[in-house]
């Protein structure tokens, strides 16, 4: 049987689109074995500079100057800017496009990154394909005006606010699908024991346990954060995951953590559901894919920053929902540290797990290659 070929397009603008495109990769691969053949491609890293230099510019970017990144942001979330902002791509990006798809032939094509979701449409179509076009949306509530494609067949959301969002913004109703974050389908899998887990992972079975991050490239103020957690006045043992950042696990590793406290320290790691299932909570930034499988985990999550523009949103409703907390200072983020593992919190810290699990999605890549497959059925009825 031939395969039919399915390219996600992605960019490296921080490590939730790709983190995003991966899952959904595997989504299709394990409901539908044997029938996609996959391609992911970042079309914005093949385009001529300015283009081409976004995805290398974003890091530095929103780790030393997030203000005005989320200036920027809020400034162009219109339709009308997003229209703009479109158009102004169009040169160095339709030309990657169209190599790309007469490379690829694809039978669809999703998009799981705002900017480039018109320009894959026009150029699809423009070429007389008529494969299916979908989106797939990985900001949680406050999703930028450039996702909005109305000439998609699908829009796949991950929660009702954003969906809503859509709908004001002018989607179609019956191309809009709430499916949840896409996170890797082994979060669906049942939780393993924890003690079991922990030895594994050269762990401590039996010390309380926090998991810090910072995302796929280790922003923010992990060395203060580490220490202040190290220095809370409990027993614990820290896993921090440092992401791509080799200067942090270098930085980390020689420093000279306080006696009776355990510090692991990682760089990008492959089996965060490992680390997650054996923490009791984690510390980290406000990224959707973060959260939404820290949720699935059914941990508590305190955050220590959040990205201005499309990640504010996040923090609201982890507080609305009593999900989470926030903290900025070092110093704060450890005294909750200290609260929240406390002997006699133990009741408490049962109950946000209860409702981690409870607002979760687990199966939200599955849920997604469900939706895309159909569009490939002779009787989908979206976009119709």
């Amino acid at each position: 049987m031939t395969r039919q070929r399915c390219l996600i397009l992605m960019a490296d603008t921080g490590g939730g689109h790709r983190a995003a495109a991966r899952a959904i990769h595997e989504g299709l691969d394990l409901a539908f074995p044997d029938r996609f053949e996959v391609i992911v491609s970042d079309p914005l890293a093949a385009a001529v500079w300015p283009i081409g230099g976004f995805g290398r510019g974003y890091g530095p970017l929103v780790q030393h100057l997030p203000e005005l990144y989320g200036a920027a942001w809020h400034r162009s979330d219109g339709m009308r800017a997003a229209a703009a902002l479109h158009a102004a791509l169009r040169p160095g990006l339709d030309p990657v496009l169209r190599r790309l798809y007469a490379e690829a032939r694809p039978d669809l094509v999703l998009s799981v990154h705002p900017m480039l979701t018109r320009r894959a449409q026009r150029v699809l179509r423009a070429g007389g394909s008529l494969a299916p076009f979908a989106v797939v949306v990985t900001d949680l509530f406050d999703a930028h005006a450039m996702w909005f494609e109305p000439e998609a067949e699908l829009c796949a959301l991950p929660t009702e606010g954003a969906a809503a969002l859509a709908r004001r913004r002018g989607m179609p109703a019956n191309r809009l699908r709430v499916l949840g974050q896409p996170i890797r389908p082994c979060f669906a899998a049942a939780a393993p024991d924890q003690a079991a887990l922990r030895a594994n992972l050269g762990l401590d079975p039996l010390r309380a346990t926090v998991l810090l991050t910072g995302g796929g490239d280790g922003l923010g103020r992990m060395p203060a954060l580490a220490r202040g957690i190290a220095h809370c006045g409990l027993p614990l043992q820290l896993v921090v995951i440092a992401g791509r950042n080799r200067g942090l696990v270098d930085r980390l590793s020689r420093e000279p953590w306080p006696s009776g406290v355990s510090v692991e320290v990682r760089g990008f790691v492959d089996n965060m559901v490992d680390w997650m299932h054996a923490a009791d909570l984690i510390v980290t930034k406000a990224g959707p894919g973060t959260i939404m499988e820290a949720l699935a985990a059914g941990l508590p999550i305190l955050l220590h920053g959040y990205l201005p523009g499309q990640e504010e949103g996040n923090l609201r409703y982890l507080i609305e929902h009593d999900l989470g907390d926030y903290a900025e200072r070092p110093e704060a983020i450890a005294a909750r540290v200290a609260h929240w593992l406390a002997p006699e919190q133990a009741e408490a810290l049962l109950a946000w797990r209860r409702r981690a699990l409870s607002a979760a999605r687990p199966a939200a890549a599955l849920d997604i290659a469900a939706a895309l497959a159909g569009l490939l059925e002779p009787t989908s009825k979206l976009g119709g």
